[in-house]
């Protein structure tokens, strides 16, 4: 606690203007970082993280890096030693064993914590095969594309998915979707042209922007 009301101090001192270390130097050594390179990350294009426990994933421009030792070793997963869809992997989910990973060459599932992979396309009814980002809540998941492809649900683990429009076809805010979330059956999906929220399962969404309150209608998520 006293190191935590120590740090809100100094924020608050920096704020007004009072210079100084932001965090004393009796502390500074309690903060420490590793920096992880493309020699042992495989990129240093590092685009989307998902950590559980000690199991680290990250999505980069060369593939997927996996560790599951907190960062001390990685595994690298790419087109050449797996069925990824595409080396540049724009997002990576995971829940338990399954790991999501969102590519510009379709969505890849792995169900053995990133062993090997398996890819849904258009031909598996995605809107579009570039994925920005990606969201799963059980056996039902959620896939951001690009360039009109609108917002791809599965609720069979991915083996077929439907495509839901944000707005009508050929708008930047259908074709720019950048992140999705969901919380308790609400979906929220970042785009291009605001935030789009929807509470009855993609059937309809609310678009948000900064005539909402929005800082920016470029919403990254």
């Amino acid at each position: 606690m006293r190191k935590v009301l120590i740090v809100l101090a100094s924020l608050l001192l920096a704020m007004v203007g009072v210079s100084g270390p932001l965090v004393p130097s009796a502390f500074a050594a309690d903060l420490t970082f590793t920096n992880y390179d493309y020699l042992t990350l495989g990129a240093n294009d590092v685009r989307g993280v998902y950590v559980d426990g000690s199991n680290i994933y990250a999505a980069t421009n060369q593939g997927v890096s996996i560790s599951t030792n907190g960062g001390t070793t990685w595994t690298i997963k790419t087109t050449a030693n797996s069925s990824l869809g595409s080396d540049s992997v724009n997002a990576v989910y995971a829940v338990g064993s399954t790991v999501y990973a969102a590519t510009d060459g379709g969505l890849s599932i792995s169900t053995d914590g990133g062993g090997t992979w398996s890819n849904r396309t258009t031909e598996d009814g995605l809107g579009n095969d570039q994925i920005k980002g990606v969201f799963a809540v059980g056996s039902t998941i959620y896939a951001a594309t690009t360039g009109g492809g609108g917002l791809s649900i599965s609720t069979d683990g991915g083996d077929d998915f439907d495509v839901y429009r944000l707005a009508p076809i050929g708008t930047s805010f259908d074709e720019g979707l950048r992140g999705v979330y969901v919380d308790d059956g609400t979906i929220y999906v970042a785009t291009g042209g605001g935030l789009y929220i929807s509470i009855d399962g993609g059937i309809s969404f609310d678009k948000y922007t900064t005539a909402n309150g929005l800082g920016n209608d470029l919403v990254y998520g």
